[in-house]
């Protein structure tokens, strides 16, 4: 059986008309490990008497003792692997459901947008000052480029 696999065992006695049996169940965690444990097992020689054996998924089903071939087959069938997967399972909270962060959110949000704005307004306004330092007239607040319009309204 390989313990060092970590198999879970079941062991259950049944009577027939024939006599009784012994039906263990042998859990694998995973298929492929069950199929590569079914193939050792059948070829081994095990004492005690005629073994069947049947693999559903991870599991590996043996019936034994004074049983019929034909009642151990059908002993052994009604041993099935029902893998049920769930794929609906909410993974998070949904965002209507989530308003402890939907206000962390929005607030970072904030935050994020008064530090961008008060970069962008340092940087043009430090552009501004160091250009009219050291292009004093050039650049900005040339004297003749400036202009007023202005309206005779009367």
């Amino acid at each position: 059986m390989d313990f060092s696999k970590s198999p879970e065992i079941v062991i259950a006695k049944y009577r027939s008309s024939s006599g009784e049996a012994a039906l263990t169940i042998v859990g694998y965690p995973t298929p492929q490990i069950a199929r590569d444990k079914i193939t050792a097992m059948q070829s081994a020689q095990i004492p005690g008497g005629p073994f069947y054996f049947r693999r559903s998924g991870p599991f590996v089903a043996a019936a034994s003792g004074g049983i019929a071939a034909d009642e151990a087959q059908s002993l052994l069938a009604l041993v099935n692997y029902d893998a049920d997967v769930t794929w609906n399972q909410p993974t998070k909270l949904k965002p209507d459901e989530d308003r402890g962060g939907f206000i962390v959110a929005l607030v970072l949000l904030c935050v994020i947008a008064v530090l961008a704005a008060l970069i962008f307004g340092f940087a043009f306004g430090g552009i501004r000052i160091l250009l009219n330092k050291f292009y004093p007239n050039k650049v900005f607040n040339r004297p003749e480029s400036v202009d007023f319009i202005r309206l005779d309204l009367k």
